[in-house]
């Protein structure tokens, strides 16, 4: 009998710290926000397979969006920033998560392109957790808006 206790508290501090761990966790079906303009041919690719981009479309984490070479497309995310990829550019959401009281990440990847971002909610948080790197660097967002070209390196 003290055996089956024994385990069942186990089983119930195991369910407990799961429940605590959860709300932030990044997972596929976790939205960070939607397509809120596109001009021209844009797509996005999760796993493999690609498919066009429409107005209202969501966005999800781990997501990777492109925009053709004629393409620019706006996207609203749900911290309230905003991201205009630029022609031939490539882009991955990592991260985009706000809980809407206080508590959140971003992290996006640039792989190739031009973004420009003007920031959400998330760069008003004391942590300032909004980050966007690059194939050379990464940038810190923090209520600054910038349209910076990025190319290959030749190296």
């Amino acid at each position: 009998m003290p055996r089956i206790r024994t385990l069942s508290l186990l089983m119930l501090v195991l369910a407990t710290a799961w429940a605590t761990l959860t709300p932030l966790r990044t997972h596929a079906a976790e939205t960070a926000g939607k397509v809120s303009r596109v001009s021209g041919t844009s797509q996005v690719a999760r796993g493999g397979t690609a498919t066009d981009i429409k107005v209202g479309d969501a966005l999800e984490v781990g997501q990777v969006v492109s925009t053709g070479a004629d393409a620019r497309l706006e996207l609203s995310m749900i911290d309230g920033a905003t991201l205009t990829l630029g022609p031939s550019t490539v882009l991955e959401i990592e991260s985009h998560l706000f809980d809407g009281q206080g508590k959140g990440n971003g992290a996006l990847k640039l792989l190739r392109g031009a973004l420009q971002a003007v920031s959400g909610q998330l760069a008003h948080l004391s942590n300032k957790p909004f980050t966007v790197a690059g194939p050379v660097a990464t940038i810190g967002i923090r209520g600054t808006t910038d349209l910076p070209p990025l190319e290959r390196s030749k190296s």
